[in-house]
C-alpha cells in the first residue's frame, strides 16, 4: 500500500528521468490521473495511458519527454505532504523560477496550475513544483 501516492509519482518520474526512460509506470489513482493532465497540457510529459492487467490493477503508463536529449522536467518535487499541507490564497500564489515552472494546485474547483487558479481567484492545497 502507499501511503501518499504523489511522493510516489514524483519519485517514479524522477528516477525514471534519470534513467533516461521513454515510458515509466505508476499506480492508478483519481488524483494520479488530474495531476498528470495538468503535466500533459503543459508540456511536461507527452503523454499517458490507463492499464488494467489481468489481475483487475490498473497503472498509468507515463511517456516521458525529451528535448534534444535533456529532459522537459529538470526539477519536481512535492510540496504538500501528509505530515505538512501547505495552502495558499490565490493573491498569494506563488511563483516557480519566475514564471519558468508551475505549481499544481488541488482546489474546490479541482486539480489546475498555480497561474489558472490566481486567475480564477480560488486558493488551494499546494500539491506539486515542476520547472
Amino acid at each position: 500500500m502507499i501511503s501518499y501516492p504523489l511522493s510516489n509519482l514524483v519519485t517514479i518520474i524522477k528516477n525514471g528521468y534519470m534513467a533516461k526512460k521513454s515510458v515509466v509506470t505508476s499506480p492508478s489513482s483519481n488524483i494520479i490521473e488530474r495531476v498528470l493532465s495538468v503535466m500533459k497540457s503543459e508540456g511536461y510529459i507527452s503523454g499517458y495511458a490507463k492499464i488494467t492487467n489481468k489481475s483487475g490493477l490498473s497503472f498509468f503508463n507515463i511517456q516521458l519527454k525529451y528535448k534534444n536529449d535533456m529532459p522537459s522536467v529538470s526539477h519536481i518535487s512535492v510540496i504538500s505532504k501528509p505530515s505538512r499541507r501547505v495552502y495558499s490564497k490565490h493573491n498569494l500564489m506563488p511563483r516557480v523560477q519566475n514564471g519558468l515552472g508551475i505549481l499544481v494546485v488541488s482546489t474546490n474547483r479541482g486539480i489546475m496550475t498555480g497561474q489558472s487558479a490566481a486567475e480564477s481567484k480560488v486558493g488551494g492545497e499546494l500539491l506539486i513544483k515542476i520547472f
